[in-house]
């Protein structure tokens, strides 16, 4: 468990790195302008991230408190709004370990551990402050819906799941593929769950 932690600790401390010294896009930038006006003001936005392609911004002041938070704790400096990407990061990384963790996989817990903490992309995209906050509920999508596979069927992993694209609904467009994904899954288990209770039924 000690190389679990050390490697989870690296993968945080890369992610910020990556988060601090990596490019600051537009897109980070009107995030970053935004956290910080909630800051200097205390008022938070009823938009969130922009639209590229409309123009438009997405509803809801839940980029706001994520990124503007940290910022209160920086006092204004931007290390704050970096560790905020990397954190986000790592908690989802950290998710998906634990999900992982449930499943049956021919692969020691510190391979696994490396897989899912010093995976690169992930830890190339901590600075996409728009986009890579999605990765949060969508890792809360993919735990609950692994643990619904995984025969765990209880109330919270399907709070888990609506909370998921209650979350993602605030951060970027995407969250319609958690709603679509939702939608399938809750299918599928109603199908499994159907044949089941077929079978049972036959073997009286």
């Amino acid at each position: 468990m000690k190389n679990i932690y050390l490697i989870a600790g690296l993968g945080l401390a890369l992610r910020f790195v990556f988060a601090i010294f990596g490019e600051f896009s537009t897109d980070a930038e009107a995030v970053y302008l935004s956290a910080l006006k909630f800051y200097q003001t205390g008022v938070l936005g009823v938009v969130g991230a922009r639209v590229v392609y409309s123009g438009t911004s997405i509803p809801g002041s839940l980029l706001d408190l994520m990124t503007g938070i940290p910022l209160f704790i920086s006092r204004g400096a931007l290390w704050g709004f970096a560790f905020a990407g990397a954190a986000y990061s790592w908690i989802s990384a950290w998710i998906i370990f634990k999900a992982y963790r449930t499943l049956d996989l021919k692969m020691s817990q510190d391979m696994l551990a490396a897989f899912v903490f010093l995976s690169p992309w992930p830890i190339l995209f901590s600075d996409a402050l728009n986009s890579s906050l999605m990765l949060l509920p969508a890792t809360i999508w993919f735990y609950s819906a692994t643990q619904i596979f995984s025969g765990v069927r209880s109330r919270k992993q399907y709070v888990l799941l609506g909370l998921s694209f209650v979350l993602g609904f605030q951060l970027h467009l995407s969250f319609v593929i958690l709603g679509f994904g939702a939608f399938v899954l809750l299918l599928l288990d109603e199908k499994s769950m159907q044949k089941k209770t077929s079978n049972t039924n036959h073997s009286r």
